[in-house]
């Protein structure tokens, strides 16, 4: 099954916070489900794909989000469950209940780095991710995501609710 990932960071939407703000939150990322929705578009090549487009909301107490391309030693190496830091499971509905199945490749995911600079690192922004849908035949499905920072804190789990795809 030929499925290509695609990242995407809304540059307008993320908001990061490096002023003064009396606001704290936890070192701990925390993730909100925002909205999911099915787009049709296509590949670098000019192939018509299916994609499914999640954004969800996030903050981080200490900033602490993304990884840069160079970062590929231990524990970000690529075998390294840390390698990506956006992990995503798909749940596909069968027989009357969602049933986990694992895709190769995974819609797992490495989110840029996005520290601030500045002395407050507090991270406030949202994510829009794309994930190519066009080999698999569920019409509904659902997901689960995990943000992990740097100092490999797990964010909350976001589950979404089911996601049509006629």
């Amino acid at each position: 099954m030929k499925r290509n990932l695609y990242f995407l960071l809304s540059g307008l939407g993320i908001l990061l916070w490096a002023c003064d703000n009396d606001d704290q939150y936890p070192d701990q990322p925390q993730i909100n489900y925002l909205s999911s929705n099915i787009i049709d578009s296509t590949d670098v090549l000019g192939n018509e794909l299916k994609v499914c487009r999640l954004r969800f909301e996030f903050t981080d107490g200490d900033g602490d989000i993304g990884l840069k391309e160079e970062d590929t030693l231990a524990p970000f190496n690529q075998g390294s469950i840390y390698y990506n830091n956006l992990w995503v499971d798909y749940f596909e509905w069968k027989d009357s209940v969602f049933v986990e199945r694992e895709l190769e490749p995974p819609y797992d995911g490495r989110i840029i780095y996005l520290t601030p600079d500045g002395q407050n690192k507090t991270l406030i922004g949202t994510i829009t991710y794309d994930m190519d849908i066009s080999g698999l035949d569920a019409d509904t499905f659902k997901l689960e995501v995990q943000l992990i920072d740097r100092a490999l804190n797990e964010s909350n789990l976001l589950v979404t609710p089911p996601i049509l795809v006629n």
